[in-house]
C-alpha cells in the first residue's frame, strides 16, 4: 500500500475542518501504524485506547458505535468529518438521533467533531486512540464498559502470538493516554506477561 503524503491529504480537507483537527490532534497523525505515541492536543483532557483484535473489539461491535453516537449528540455535536490518513478520502457528515453514525470501520483514519470536542484516530494496526471531555468518555464508558478492557485485549492478543514490542512508542502511549500513574502500571503488566521488552 501506498501511503500518501501529509500535506496531500491536507489539501482535501475544508478551513473548518483542518482548524478542527488541530484543535483536537497535534501535528502527528501521518502516518500511524502504532507510531503515532501522543496525538492529542494538552486541551483533550479525557483519553481512552481501543483496540480491534478482541473478543469485544470496537469496530463491529454495535454498542460502541451506539455509545459514541449518543455521547457525539448528548454534548450537542452535530456534525463531524473523518479522513483516511491513508488515500486522502475526506468526507462530512451531520447527525441526529434519527441518523446514526455512517460507518467509519476502516483503518487509518482520524474522525474528529467539526467544533473540535472529540476525535478518533485509528491505525493500521487495529490500534484507536478517543478523546475528549471527561463527560464525552464517561458517556462512552457507560454504555460501552468494555473500553476499559481494549489494552488487556491488545496485551493478550500479543501474548498468543508470541509478539514482542520495544520501547518505541508504547511508555509514551500509554502515559498519554491513560495518566503516568496508571499508564506505568500497564506497561508493568506488559512487562510481566513478556510481551514488552526496552530495547529489543
Amino acid at each position: 500500500m501506498t501511503l500518501i503524503s501529509a500535506e496531500k491529504c491536507l489539501e482535501n480537507i475544508s478551513p473548518e475542518s483542518l482548524k478542527a483537527l488541530m484543535k483536537v490532534f497535534k501535528g502527528c497523525i501521518f502516518p500511524i501504524g502504532g507510531a503515532t505515541s501522543c496525538p492529542f492536543q494538552d486541551a483533550i483532557e479525557a483519553r481512552a485506547f481501543l483496540f480491534h483484535y478482541a473478543d469485544n473489539f470496537y469496530s463491529y461491535n454495535p454498542m460502541f458505535w451506539n455509545a459514541l453516537s449518543s455521547a457525539v449528540l448528548e454534548i450537542g455535536d452535530r456534525e463531524i468529518f473523518e479522513i483516511d490518513t491513508t488515500d486522502g478520502f475526506y468526507a462530512k457528515y451531520t447527525l441526529d438521533s434519527d441518523k446514526p453514525l455512517p460507518d467509519l470501520r476502516g483503518s487509518g483514519r482520524a474522525i474528529c467533531s467539526l467544533q473540535g470536542n472529540w476525535g478518533i484516530l485509528f491505525d493500521i494496526e487495529g490500534i484507536g486512540l478517543i478523546g475528549g471531555s471527561t463527560s464525552f468518555i464517561n458517556n462512552i464508558r457507560k454504555n460501552f464498559p468494555e473500553i476499559d478492557d481494549q489494552f488487556s485485549n491488545l496485551l493478550t492478543a500479543w501474548k498468543s502470538s508470541g509478539f514482542t514490542t520495544d520501547n518505541e512508542w508504547l511508555p509514551d502511549t500509554l502515559i498519554h493516554i491513560f495518566g503516568e500513574t496508571k499508564g506505568k502500571e500497564l506497561l508493568e503488566e506488559a512487562r510481566k506477561m513478556d510481551v514488552y521488552k526496552e530495547g529489543i
